[in-house]
């Protein structure tokens, strides 16, 4: 096999898709594979650096000589298959592929892994070529196979626990806070927290607004790539992480720190990202759990998430009980962690697309899954 990554980091930049480039950079390593980097063609450039809209601009590009320059791959021609996986944060983004001169033809399986699935209304008509299509909400697979007719499996996400997990009990940040949460929340956590009297600390990740068509193809280095990094850092040093259901019913905080009321409609609850990761650091997850069957299919485990009351007037107080209990947060600190490494990294995810897809697992991931489970305490419940 010969595998072949067409990554986005050529096209956007912003907090949101560190992540994906992460996983990329992971099968790149494990996996030998290639990446590949579309780029907005010149025409594209000039009319995003003269400020015109990036709507309209998508518009005409479209409908005429394309938003990209055409990538120039040399593909392998033995009796091995050359695969490509592209990952997307929305649906639009598989129109990527045009920058792929006849890439239905050139390659043997195309799969892509859509983040934000669920509304199919905004899926290019490039979804109709693909050998299968992976996404993380289970209540859209059904529904998603029957209407592009393209097989649709579930893939949760995940974290890299071997490289960014924690267990440390050292957390002198009390509560971290990123993405949506609910401002008035926030505010009496910024206000109690981190008032002059306080022996407590409340940090709030900044996030970075999404940039199309950065100047770099680059992600190491880039701005993105600098504030994840922090993120890594600072969550691996927190006590408790808030996650709150995007179907919670409150005005939210977004990563640009203005507020919003629920600006982005969700057709489903979500197991998002920040379950995964937080506790992949180790942190406690405080907030309200996703109602979605998958949270108990996957995070089952004891003190997995932890609820609020229903009476917000209650959450202030509830959460400085919690930060109090120092005995049970740090069972949940190796709890959540060793949980995480035993379930949900990022391999695992990776090693079932491969079957999926009836391809062999490279010999770079089998050796990091082996490595893995050396890592796991001999008390590790069903090690996969």
């Amino acid at each position: 096999m010969s595998l072949y990554i067409l990554s986005q980091r050529g096209i956007f930049e912003g907090s949101a898709f560190g992540f994906l480039y992460e996983l990329e950079n992971l099968l790149v390593r494990t996996c030998d594979a290639h990446l590949l980097i579309p780029r907005g063609n010149a025409l594209t450039q000039w009319l995003h650096q003269q400020q015109v809209s990036r709507t309209l601009t998508k518009k005409v590009m479209q409908n005429t000589v394309g938003l990209y320059d055409s990538l120039k791959i040399t593909l392998a021609h033995d009796k091995s298959p050359n695969v490509l996986l592209v990952f997307c944060l929305n649906p639009p983004q598989l129109n990527m592929l045009t920058a792929i001169p006849d890439w239905r033809k050139q390659f043997d399986i195309v799969a892509a892994y859509v983040v934000d699935a669920w509304d199919l209304q905004t899926y290019p008509a490039q979804v109709y070529d693909l050998d299968h299509l992976f996404v993380p909400v289970v209540e859209s697979v059904a529904e998603l196979n029957q209407v592009f007719q393209v097989p649709v499996s579930l893939l949760p996400f995940g974290a890299d626990v071997v490289t960014y997990g924690s267990n440390t009990q050292d957390r002198p940040i009390d509560i971290m806070s990123f993405g949506r949460n609910p401002v008035e929340f926030h505010r009496q956590l910024s206000q109690t927290l981190n008032h002059p009297d306080s022996n407590r600390v409340y940090y709030r990740h900044p996030g970075l607004e999404g940039n199309w068509l950065p100047r770099s193809s680059c992600y190491e280095g880039r701005p993105d790539h600098e504030l994840r990094m922090l993120f890594h850092r600072m969550i691996q040093r927190s006590k408790i992480v808030l996650a709150f259901d995007p179907l919670y019913q409150t005005d939210q905080i977004y990563e640009s720190q203005k507020v919003n009321s629920r600006p982005w409609k969700f057709s489903h609850s979500v197991l998002s990202l920040r379950w995964f990761e937080g506790c992949a650091a180790g942190s406690v997850i405080l907030g309200k759990r996703p109602t979605t069957s998958l949270f108990d299919q996957l995070m089952g485990w004891e003190d997995s998430a932890i609820e609020l009351p229903n009476n917000e007037r209650e959450w202030l107080s509830f959460t400085l009980d919690l930060l109090a209990d120092t005995t049970r947060l740090k069972a949940i600190h190796q709890r959540n962690y060793q949980e995480s490494l035993a379930h949900h990294d990022w391999r695992y995810r990776m090693r079932d697309v491969f079957n999926v897809l009836n391809l062999d697992i490279p010999a770079g991931l089998a050796n990091e899954l082996s490595q893995i489970i050396r890592l796991l305490p001999e008390t590790a419940v069903n090690p996969p």
